[in-house]
């Protein structure tokens, strides 16, 4: 995973271009600026669940 600050446009369904560099993979995590909220979903205090600031902080790739 690669984090990159900057304006960007996708110009293909698998690119997108930040500044001059272009930057391909199978998908994309946008972030615009948020507040994390978890939803009232049954159960979900029984999974693991990532919101946007710890999925912008891992280390490592998560497991499918």
């Amino acid at each position: 995973m690669e984090y990159v600050r900057g304006h960007a446009a996708f110009v293909s369904s698998h690119e997108v271009k930040v500044g001059t560099e272009r930057y391909e993979g199978d998908k994309f995590l946008i972030g615009t600026g948020s507040s994390p909220t978890i939803p009232s979903v049954p159960g979900i205090d029984k999974v693991d669940y990532l919101t946007n600031v710890e999925a912008l902080s891992l280390k490592e790739r998560p497991i499918p």
